[in-house]
């Protein structure tokens, strides 16, 4: 049986010169993340926490944040309350793999714009970003 060729996002060109910041403390999830961006034509950095997260923010020109909640150091909802202060027009997209109502109603805060339950599809990341990507062109 043939295997299905990749075929990129029906947007045209909407990773292109765009940069995504992927912080969590599973380096398998940060790898995952970086190849499936990556193909999507985004330029990908990578972090361990959201402490290293904000360094990068601080010495790069990130357009999206996507993060893990829950972490050590400083968890993702502390790293959204920075980034909406900080680096107010960078959108801040959540995974995590506990995924409760109060989770939930969180990543509605502002900055925050969708919230992905781990396991997640690359057709989930691909959606995520396509939504907040046509949301930063309305701004």
């Amino acid at each position: 049986m043939a295997r299905k060729r990749y075929q990129p996002s029906t947007i045209s060109g909407y990773g292109q010169g765009k940069t995504i910041l992927v912080v969590d403390d599973e380096a398998v999830i940060r790898d995952l993340l970086k190849r499936t961006l990556l193909r999507e034509g985004f330029e990908v950095l990578t972090a361990s926490d959201g402490e290293e997260g904000l360094e990068r923010l601080a010495n790069n020109n990130i357009n999206i944040v996507i993060t893990d909640i829950m972490m050590p150091q400083m968890d993702g909802k502390e790293l959204l309350r920075r980034v909406n202060k900080e680096y107010p027009h960078v959108p801040v997209i959540f995974i995590t793999g506990q995924a409760s109502k109060a989770e939930r109603k969180h990543s509605g805060k502002p900055g925050s714009e969708i919230c992905i339950v781990k396991p997640f599809k690359n057709q989930d990341i691909r959606f995520a970003l396509q939504l907040t990507m046509l949301k930063l062109q309305k701004l």
